[in-house]
């Protein structure tokens, strides 16, 4: 009933995650509202609709860090100038990937980031490509498509505002997209407008499906997997597969695979989680 309940109001399918995972949380609101019984607590939400979003705000994951997992951001990196260079690489035909035709005919690479929590990992991709742009001539434009099933933290995302602590390990050269402002002890950045500007967000339960009809050269989907349930997780790669043109990047957490899926992503590097679709 109690889950019934939380999937009416805030139209999330539980059913897709992993029950363990699913009671973890709501005996995590249990305990900081002081409860033992799931009855008390389902009272509780019923005369407090405020509570819909708390528990929300606690089901979702959304610890993210600017260039999570570096060596990902530096295999991208690499894999995208080798396509400029038209070098070698990981791959045995580097003509086969999206990225190497759009970056060969000057069209725009198309990014989804999902899911994206706060923005750290979008705004990493856009520096990244933003980099890439400024030193290579024939590196073409992009846009980035970041959604989340949580919509406080994409109001996060959206404004583009991060502690002092967020920038602590970036390299000099992606501090230079960050501005200053508020008190000289707890200074807080906001991003670069025009970095901010190549970025969507979008409110969405990508366990349902994507919003949009989009293919995309590159998709980012780390650590989602490992809360969803085997059964739903077939679901989940059709809706990736679905929304990668042929050639196209899926890059998963390093603790991820797709090992029991029956799809056409190849895994090219099993360091990074970086498949691709044959």
């Amino acid at each position: 009933m109690l889950s019934e309940k939380l999937s009416h109001d805030l139209g999330i399918s539980f059913s897709c995650y992993r029950r363990n995972f699913f009671e973890r949380r709501i005996n995590s609101r249990m305990f900081r509202l002081g409860m033992e019984n799931l009855n008390d607590y389902y009272n509780y939400i019923i005369s407090n609709p405020s509570e819909i979003d708390d528990f929300l705000d606690g089901f979702t994951i959304n610890y993210s860090s600017f260039f999570r997992n570096i060596e990902v951001f530096q295999k991208l990196n690499q894999i995208l100038i080798s396509c400029v260079n038209n070098s070698k690489t990981l791959f045995k035909d580097i003509s086969r990937l999206s990225v190497y035709n759009k970056i060969r005919q000057r069209k725009q690479l198309n990014i989804w980031s999902c899911p994206c929590a706060t923005g750290e990992e979008p705004y990493s991709i856009a520096m990244l490509l933003d980099q890439l742009n400024k030193n290579f001539k024939l590196f073409p434009d992009y846009e980035i498509f970041a959604s989340d099933i949580d919509k406080n933290a994409l109001q996060v995302a959206k404004e583009g505002i991060f502690k002092q602590e967020s920038l602590s390990e970036l390299k000099k050269v992606y501090k230079e997209y960050f501005k200053e402002f508020g008190h000289y002890f707890k200074p807080k950045y906001v991003i670069n407008e025009n970095l901010k500007n190549k970025i969507h967000f979008i409110e969405e339960d990508i366990t349902k499906g994507h919003s949009l009809a989009n293919k995309y050269d590159i998709i980012f989907c780390r650590y989602l997997f490992i809360y969803i349930s085997r059964s739903y997780r077939e679901n989940l790669v059709k809706v990736l597969e679905n929304h990668l043109a042929s050639g196209g990047l899926l890059i998963l957490g390093k603790t991820e695979s797709l090992f029991y899926s029956q799809t056409k992503l190849k895994l090219l590097d099993k360091d990074t989680r970086l498949y691709v679709k044959n």
